[in-house]
């Protein structure tokens, strides 16, 4: 059988699904970009925890104690003795990555951003008891998600300027 060209009908039907598909990437980008957003209500400087008591202190001892080597030692030796600077630069990095990917504008620094946020955030708090691992794993693929497929193609800032995917 030869290959034919697509029918007109084929046609729309095929850039429909194209543009759903676009338009759901954009979603999940979106989606990591809130859930970096959303979650920077307990850091907010120059404190960097919560009136409910949650606290990014709390994050770094629970990280001390449970946490996956290196890591660990890097919780207990270098950031939690230095509060104030891991403070600003969580909160900075969270902020970053959630604004980046949230309007999609430089989509792959934000993406990256995340993912690696998403992965120290894994090894400090995965192992703790009580926390659900599943969890951590859903958030480093959706971060990783706008790294490995076009995210930027629709509703984004790339897309305005010529720069989506």
């Amino acid at each position: 059988m030869l290959l034919q060209p697509l029918s007109r009908d084929r046609h729309r039907d095929r850039e429909r699904r194209t543009n759903r598909m676009a338009v759901a990437l954009a979603g999940a980008r979106m989606l990591a970009g809130v859930i970096w957003l959303a979650n920077l209500e307990w850091k907010v400087p120059p404190q960097f925890f919560s009136d409910d008591g949650q606290s990014l202190t709390k994050v770094l001892q629970t990280a001390s104690r449970h946490g996956v080597e290196p890591f660990r030692a890097l919780a207990a030796d270098v950031l939690a003795p230095h509060l104030t600077t891991t403070g600003w630069i969580v909160f900075s990095c969270e902020l970053l990555a959630g604004a980046l990917l949230l309007i999609g504008w430089h989509t792959s620094i934000g993406a990256a951003l995340g993912t690696i946020q998403a992965l120290v955030i894994t090894a400090f708090m995965a192992p703790a008891p009580g926390e659900h691992l599943w969890a951590y794993a859903l958030l480093v693929a959706v971060n990783l998600l706008p790294l490995v497929a076009p995210t930027n193609m629709r509703l984004s800032v790339d897309a305005w300027l010529g720069r989506g995917c």
